[in-house]
């Protein structure tokens, strides 16, 4: 009995500092006004945190799990039978944006995961509280800019309207149109394009014409003062290493590594830098 009682006592230790610990992270992620341990007496349940995004919107928080069980979390069995049947009650009660916070998601294709994602449309999301991706969705949760939760449990072709999907093996690249997810990039008030008609692409070998390697030293200085060259002249280049071919006589084809230097202009590239580039 008295191993029992330690047991318990431990357990509520650990729950109670997760709880904390999630009250932090909402804080930290933005969201307001939090509530802690609010009892919804109509529904027999108690709420961990009850908080407001940056539209005053309420969300409903769920924490489970300790951060020092091997099988802590919804890994465990019964925490999250009992974690799905309060998001149930919580769903018929017309509460459309809960989400179960937890110290450890079941891995993916794992008999828990399988009912996280079963179970998913009775709850708005379940993150990991201290990773950086829980952390990241619930910072955009608390901005308020999407109405809709973020892909995971449930596939982005069935939150948004107009997404692809296509299978790669075990994964799944999406594309969501930004208009539905409203992009947190900043927004520009206007484009300004500049049009760059004139381009001047060097290649930079590594072999001599009689075939014998350039030394290193010398390679790199003509490089650079190519590079410089460009630079001044069109504001920027741009160095991209390759491979190239070319077709001996004797040996057939052969190859030799090579440095493209590339800039565009709006003006034509004058001749006097022409002529300092092949002396280069």
């Amino acid at each position: 009995m008295a191993h029992d009682d330690d047991f318990q006592r431990r357990a509520g230790e650990e729950g109670r500092q997760a709880h904390a610990i999630a009250g932090q992270i909402l804080r930290g992620c933005g969201f307001d006004r939090l509530r802690p341990n609010e009892r919804l007496d109509d529904l027999g349940l108690t709420v961990n945190y009850i908080a407001e995004d940056k539209k005053s919107r309420d969300w409903y928080f769920d924490v489970s799990g300790a951060f020092t069980s091997s099988r802590a979390g919804l890994i465990r069995t019964d925490t999250m039978w009992k974690t799905l049947g309060r998001a149930n009650v919580l769903h018929q009660a017309g509460v459309d944006r809960l989400v179960l916070m937890t110290t450890n998601l079941p891995k993916r294709g794992s008999g828990g995961h399988k009912a996280l994602s079963a179970a998913a449309e009775t709850f708005f999301d379940a993150v990991e509280m201290l990773t950086a991706e829980g952390k990241a969705r619930l910072r955009l949760y608390a901005d308020a800019p999407v109405d809709h939760p973020l892909p995971g449990l449930r596939r982005a072709s069935r939150l948004y309207d107009g997404v692809t999907s296509r299978e790669l093996g075990t994964e799944f690249e999406v594309t969501v149109p930004v208009a539905e997810v409203q992009s947190m990039l900043p927004a520009r008030a206007s484009l300004d394009v500049t049009v760059m008609p004139f381009r001047l692409k060097v290649f930079l070998p590594s072999k001599a014409a009689d075939g014998s390697t350039l030394p290193k030293r010398r390679r790199d200085a003509s490089g650079e003062r190519i590079r410089r060259l460009l630079a001044d002249f069109a504001g920027g280049s741009t160095l991209i290493p390759g491979i190239g071919t070319w077709v001996d006589p004797v040996g057939g084809e052969m190859f030799e590594n090579v440095m493209l230097i590339e800039a565009y202009a709006q003006q034509p590239f004058p001749e006097n830098l022409l002529r300092s580039v092949v002396g280069s």
